[in-house]
């Protein structure tokens, strides 16, 4: 299971798994994952265990603390202003909300947040430095701070909207004497024209920073979300497809409301379109398919939970299977990783993607995550389940505070386009 990750790039997202209409077709939810992987730990056993004891005592802590409670207790009763809440607990539509949404203007319009949000979701992916480089954020001169030091999501975001600002879309429809898409997000053959050098310029580093991994990885993954829905049909068009599929009629949403729809349908036809979302992980001999869908589930979780688009069963979510919460389960004992050999001599845990242990790894998170909600939700007074999204927001959010006070392990490190 051990490599070098200065001497290997990420998986190739057309060649590993080519589309196959029958599973794309059958948009299930996500939460149809659990069970496979729950087989799939049973048969690498080997590998993966979870700690029930462990796991316990994670929510004996966890509601002990009370902060989860309340924090779910507050959004609920519907009477929280924005204003009052921290930024690092950020509260919108959906529930607890991750704070590094492109999203944050409510005045802006929606499709063009939409689109920036799609844009954010395909690259985001695998910020962490290679072997002895230094890490990657920015210096954003409207901020006139560095952005990213602390969280290379946030300098995404920063640097989207950087390029925005740059004048480069504008000076390009210029030559091309092309009407404007609104946001250059949503215009797939200005995306389709954008080239290494351009994203060397979109995430250009701050004097002292590193540069960010995968570039040519990331450009491949923006140029399929260009060809593959944009030059197919446009946002809104998509979004509409999106809810007639999902069974809700054939009306038409307003440029104010988008949506219901359900989130297997979106999540299935997003990858669909733009093959740069799959995240499968196959079982040896191909017997079995894990969607673990992570950057599609994250891009549900952002529309929905900052108003954009209605998703009528957030409930048929799950966590998002990635590399925080694994190092949170870690470091607490709730998942323990059987093979001795996976840990490098420096205390690393690197895994190649789609290898047994990172998919057993994934599995694990998941089943861990949804017993600590079940938990959470017989021990809770009022009644009211908790929704996987926000579960999943509490746990990343704790996890980033215990990692910057130095008491968890190192998070596990896979080169992959699937997630962090």
């Amino acid at each position: 299971h051990r490599f070098r990750l200065n001497a290997m790039s990420a998986e190739p997202f057309d060649e590993d798994f080519p589309q196959d209409a029958e599973y794309v077709a059958a948009c299930l939810p996500p939460r149809r994952v659990l069970p496979l992987c729950n087989e799939f730990l049973v048969g690498h056993s080997n590998l993966i265990s979870i700690s029930e004891e462990k796991l316990l005592d994670f929510v004996e802590e966890t509601i002990a603390n009370g902060q989860f409670f309340a924090e779910l207790d507050k959004l609920r009763a519907g009477n929280e202003h924005a204003e009052e809440i921290p930024a690092d607990k950020a509260v919108a539509a959906a529930g607890l909300c991750a704070t590094t949404s492109p999203s944050t203007d409510a005045a802006e319009d929606k499709l063009c947040q939409i689109s920036r949000i799609l844009a954010y979701n395909v690259m985001n992916f695998s910020f962490f430095p290679d072997k002895d480089c230094s890490r990657w954020f920015i210096h954003d001169e409207k901020a006139g701070k560095t952005i990213g030091e602390d969280d290379e999501a946030f300098a995404i975001v920063a640097s989207l909207k950087r390029w925005e600002r740059s004048g480069h879309y504008e000076q390009w429809l210029g030559v091309q004497g092309a009407t404007s898409a609104g946001i250059c997000w949503a215009d797939g053959q200005y995306m389709e024209s954008l080239t290494i050098k351009d994203m060397k310029s979109l995430f250009q580093p701050a004097k002292s920073a590193g540069a960010l991994p995968l570039l040519e990885l990331r450009l491949k993954c923006l140029h399929s979300l260009a060809s593959g829905l944009y030059r197919t049909m446009n946002l809104h068009d998509f979004l509409e497809l999106c809810k007639r599929e999902s069974g809700f009629g054939h009306e038409g949403s307003s440029m104010e409301d988008y949506g219901p729809m359900k989130v297997g349908h979106f999540v299935s036809l997003l990858c669909k379109y733009i093959p740069a979302f799959r995240d499968l992980r196959r079982a040896e001999g191909g017997s079995m398919i894990l969607e673990f869908a992570k950057r599609p589930q994250l891009t549900v979780g952002m529309l929905h939970g900052d108003g954009l688009v209605r998703f009528a069963d957030m409930d048929n979510v799950t966590v998002f299977s990635d590399y925080r919460l694994p190092q949170l389960f870690r470091s607490r004992g709730i998942i323990q990783v059987l093979d001795s050999c996976a840990v490098d001599d420096d205390g690393e845990l690197r895994i190649k993607a789609h290898m047994p242990l990172e998919t057993a790894l994934r599995a694990a998170t998941l089943l861990g995550a949804e017993q600590i909600r079940q938990q959470l939700n017989l021990r809770r007074s009022n009644g009211k389940p908790v929704q996987p999204a926000d579960l999943d927001y509490y746990l990343w959010r704790i996890t980033v505070e215990f990692d910057a006070k130095g008491e968890l392990l190192p998070f596990h490190k896979t080169r992959t386009f699937s997630y962090l």
